[in-house]
Order: structure tokens, then sequence, then C-alpha cells
């Protein structure tokens, strides 16, 4: 019996009692979750802000012509500047749905160990959260724009509402993309649901940080006029809903579920 248990305790992996041996790997893998579903934020979030600024400005508003004590201008309304901004908004947003989408599809199938699963699921991600990201800006921004000019809702307040939505309900798609990777459609909502809280935080990162270090970009419209706070406005809704997607992985003691661990040989 001696001999036995010490061959259990130096060789873990072939102990006929399961759940002492298997701990360990899970622990590890919990962890794994988290930072694996970190760095498919950060790259999604750093592409789709190189991506948006490849494109930004891509709609422009138009001129109109006006004439003021003789003097003849071309310039453009602030209904339309806000229509372009819209546009380049969802533009920006379709971008940064579809490459997050991808990131975490693909990480879920890879932490489960089945690339064509994640390939799969980061399939369906690039096109729902394209759809999500793209999608919301038409419709929300224009009512949180109303709400400020014509409610005199404070805009700080009206646009981190907007941004919020927008940013979660297209990081609710990517972590729907990250449950179809690792388990199947049984588990998309508790990562659809930390993508959703994710997202939410991390626009409410960029109202702040905008407020505060870029009070004059326009934070608050739909798409900021500096290249830095629109590259921000990608970057910390990715990170935060990653961060949130990964701790969906992690079970009460930092261990992954066992779905999502390879069965023990």
């Amino acid at each position: 019996m001696e001999t036995r248990s010490e061959g259990v305790r130096g060789e873990p992996g072939r102990a006929e009692d399961g759940p002492p041996a298997i701990a360990p790997a899970r622990a590890v893998s919990g962890r794994r979750a988290l930072t694996t579903c970190l760095l498919a934020g950060l790259a999604a979030g750093a592409l789709a802000a190189a991506l948006g600024e490849a494109t930004a400005g891509a709609f422009e508003a138009r001129g109109v012509k006006r004439q003021f004590q003789g003097v003849m201008s071309d310039l453009p309304t602030a209904k339309a500047r806000d229509a372009a901004a819209t546009k380049n908004a969802a533009m920006a947003g379709a971008g940064l749905g579809a490459l997050l989408g991808l990131a975490l599809g693909l990480a879920g199938g890879l932490l489960r160990g089945e690339a064509r699963r994640g390939l799969a699921a980061g399939g369906v991600g690039l096109a729902l959260g394209g759809l999500v990201g793209g999608g919301l800006p038409a419709a929300v921004f224009p009512a949180a724009i109303r709400l400020q000019d014509r409610h005199d809702v404070d805009p700080l307040l009206a646009g981190t509402a907007a941004q919020m939505i927008v940013a979660g309900l297209t990081a609710a798609a990517a972590g729907a993309a990250f449950g179809i990777g690792r388990g199947g459609i049984r588990d998309v909502p508790r990562p659809a649901l930390h993508g959703l809280v994710g997202g939410m935080v991390g626009a409410v990162i960029f109202a702040a940080v905008g407020a505060a270090s870029f009070p004059l970009a326009e934070t608050d419209r739909p798409q900021a006029i500096a290249r830095a706070p629109r590259m921000l406005a990608m970057l910390l809704p990715a990170l935060a809903a990653g961060a949130a997607v990964g701790l969906s992985a992690v079970g009460r003691r930092g261990e992954a579920p066992a779905s999502a661990t390879p069965a023990a040989s």
C-alpha cells in the first residue's frame, strides 16, 4: 500500500483516483483561459484601432453654401457632421465587432483543444460581431444626439450611455462566439453576459479617460475628432470584454470548468 501511495503522489497522471489527479491541470487551464482571452481582446482592439484609423474620415459631411456679410462660405452643418460621424463610427464598430468575435471564437475553440471548432466559432463571431457592431451605431447614436440637442440631456451622460449600449452588445456577440467555440450553444449565455458587462465597463472607462484627457476631442459624440481617443475607443472595450469573457471560463476557485479541460488519459 505504501508503494502504491508513493506512486500516486509521484506520478499524478497515472492515478486511479481521478479528481485529485486532474485538479492542478484545471487550475492552470483557468489561468490560461483568462490570459488567452485577454490577448485575444488586445489583438482585436489593436487591429480594430489600426483599421479604424485607416478608414477614418471615409464619410465626409457635405458643405452648405452660405453668405454672411458679403462673404461666401461652404461649411457643413452640425447635423451633417453628426451624420458623417455616425457612419464612420458604424464602419469602425463593424471592424471592432468582427475582429473581436473572430478572436474570441478562435480562443474558445483553442482552449477546448479543437482548432476546427475554433475556426467555425470564429467565423460566426466575425459575422455576428460585424453585424452588431456596424448596425447598432446607426440606431443608437442619432437617438443620443437628439437627447443632447433637443432635450438638453447632459452630453457626457447621453454619449456614454450610447457608447455603453454599442460596446456592450458588440462584446456580447463576441462572447457568444467564445461560448460556441468552447462548448457549443449551451455554453453561450455565460460568456455573452460577461462580454456585455465587459464591453460596457470598457465604454465607461473610455468616457472617463476621454473627458479627463481629451476634453476638446468630442469623445461624447459618435466618433472622436482626434486620433488617440478614436484608438482608445476600440482598444479599451475590447480589452475589458476579453478580460470579462476570460473570467466567464474560470470557476469559483480560479479553475476552468471540466468541459474546457481535456480529459485525463
